[in-house]
């Protein structure tokens, strides 16, 4: 299943939008609301586009503690190779800017990388 989820464009985004507070967010979230529903945090996975988007998932996680806390956030070379049952694609960019999709094997790990799940949150606008 794929699932897409809007988050507004400007909701805390950093001026050259490599990272989004609100997006990180409701990464978390979701990813607290699947361990609460009977995942452990090990068949979850966050794959973030950016370092910087990388730290506020995970320093998101961190505050919403529990089990999501123990979920793995990287970029797509971390999740190489991996398999995870529920992925979150958190993708942080600037308007016109399509580096991500445009590499094709970084967008391939993105987005093969779930057993049964995977969540792409667009950003509005985009």
């Amino acid at each position: 299943a794929l699932t897409f989820v809007h988050v507004s464009a400007t909701a805390g985004a950093d001026k050259d939008f490599n990272q989004s507070p609100a997006e990180a967010d409701l990464a978390a979230l979701v990813v607290r609301r699947v361990c609460e529903a009977g995942l452990s945090a090990e068949q979850v996975g966050v794959i973030c586009n950016f370092r910087k988007q990388v730290a506020l998932v995970r320093k998101a996680l961190d505050a919403l503690g529990g089990e999501a806390a123990g979920a793995m956030v990287s970029t797509v070379a971390a999740f190489q190779g991996q398999e995870r049952e529920i992925i979150i694609v958190s993708v942080a960019y600037r308007s016109g800017d399509l580096s991500f999709v445009e590499a094709p094997e970084r967008l391939n790990v993105a987005i093969t990388r779930a057993r049964r799940h995977l969540q792409r949150r667009p950003r509005e606008g985009h």
